[in-house]
C-alpha cells in the first residue's frame, strides 16, 4: 500500500478544513436580507412615463408630492411619509409615518408591500424593476400604471435621491 508523503497529506487536511469551515458561514446569516444599495433614506424627486417613440412625459406635480421620503432598512422593512397640500394654509401637511416591507426577488426585481388605512396602497406595491445610478445615489423604480389618462397601461419611472 502506498502512503502519501507528509506535505501532501497536510495539504489535503488543510483543504478539507477550509471547505468544511466555510460551509457554515452561509447558515449564520440566512435570516438577514441580502445587502442592497436600497438601504438608507431616499427623497422622491421626479416621475415620468416612457412611451414608445416619444420623449419621456412628466406630469405636473404638486410641491407636496416632492415631500415623499422613504427609509429602507436591511431587515426588509421600510417607512415612508407623504404630504398633501392643505388648501386653507397653502402648506404641505404630513400624513404621518407609515410602514411597508421589501425583499429582493432577483437582480433587478424587488417586491414591495404597503397597505394604508381605508384600503389604500402605499407608494410602492408589487414586484417592481429597480436600478441605481449616479454612484448608487439615485434610485429608479419602474412600474406599469393604468391611471395616467391613456387607454393602455404606461411604464412609469419614479426617481429618488439618496439623502
Amino acid at each position: 500500500m502506498k502512503t502519501l508523503p507528509l506535505p501532501a497529506l497536510l495539504k489535503v487536511f488543510v483543504l478539507a478544513g477550509i471547505v468544511i469551515g466555510c460551509s457554515d458561514d452561509d447558515k449564520v446569516n440566512e435570516n438577514k436580507m441580502p445587502e442592497s444599495h436600497i438601504n438608507g433614506q431616499w427623497q422622491f424627486t421626479d416621475e415620468y412615463a416612457v412611451l414608445e417613440d416619444q420623449p419621456p412625459l412628466s406630469p405636473p406635480m404638486e410641491i407636496c408630492e416632492l415631500e415623499l421620503r422613504m427609509r429602507f432598512s436591511e431587515d426588509g422593512n421600510y417607512t415612508y411619509e407623504r404630504s398633501h397640500l392643505n388648501f386653507d394654509t397653502k402648506e404641505c401637511d404630513s400624513e404621518g409615518q407609515k410602514e411597508g416591507t421589501w425583499e429582493i426577488v432577483s437582480d433587478s426585481i424587488y417586491r414591495f408591500y404597503a397597505e394604508e388605512k381605508e384600503g389604500g396602497r402605499g407608494p410602492l406595491n408589487g414586484d417592481l424593476k429597480v436600478w441605481f445610478s449616479k454612484g448608487n445615489n439615485e434610485l429608479i423604480i419602474e412600474s406599469i400604471e393604468k391611471d395616467w389618462g391613456f387607454d393602455f397601461p404606461v411604464t412609469v419611472r419614479k426617481i429618488y435621491t439618496r439623502e
